[in-house]
């Protein structure tokens, strides 16, 4: 249930995102998103052109909230290991506390007009960029404090990243009780961030 503390804005927003995730974007109408946030039509029209910006602002305003750790300050990190999964823990999160925007995410990259609209693919690119960055400068910084080997620290980043969505793809979309599964434990984190750090060591 939609809490009523919310703003009629985002209240339209966590709607949308239900439903686009739900029943794609082509199957969600407008009328659909108003009477599940409790408002009428037309006052979806009043923050949003069409539907097309309704699903473009939804996209990027709930990507950029679940990927603000990726502003961080990694000057004052002393275990480039221990940051590398606490950022990998970061990622399962994300999808694990937000199941809707991977599910989102999913028909995205599977629908071709969504994916190749100009304003979705660059928020998507401006995220890849954004994470890549980060799990590159982890790389990097371990690399001149010695606790990784002297890699490639933009293979390595690419390499992480990869086994990471891979990982996750396979974990998530591919389980029976996709949205309705118990949380991954730390130990597994473990074990996967044994495989990567291996390739890096």
């Amino acid at each position: 249930m939609i809490s009523s503390a919310l703003t009629k804005k985002d209240r339209i927003i966590v709607s949308a995102l239900k439903l686009f995730s739900e029943h794609g974007y082509q199957d969600t109408k407008i009328i659909n998103i108003a009477k599940d946030a409790k408002v009428g039509k037309g006052t979806i029209y009043e923050y949003f052109e069409d539907k097309k910006q309704l699903f473009d602002e939804a996209v990027e305003i709930t990507m950029a909230s679940s990927y603000e750790y990726l502003h961080q300050d990694l000057d004052f990190v002393d275990n480039y290991t221990a940051c590398l999964k606490d950022n990998i823990m970061k990622e399962i999160d994300i999808v694990e506390e937000n199941i809707t925007l991977f599910k989102l995410f999913l028909q995205i990259t599977n629908n071709p007009i969504l994916y190749n609209d100009f304003k979705i693919s660059r928020i998507l690119l401006d995220l890849q960029s954004k994470r890549f960055v980060v799990f590159k400068q982890i790389v990097e910084k371990g690399v001149q404090a010695k606790e990784f080997g002297p890699v490639n620290p933009e293979l390595a980043a690419l390499s992480i990243l990869s086994s990471l969505n891979a990982y996750i793809i396979f974990k998530y979309k591919l389980h029976p009780n996709f949205g309705n599964m118990p949380k991954i434990e730390s130990a597994t984190i473990d074990e996967l961030l044994v495989v990567i750090i291996n390739g890096i060591k």
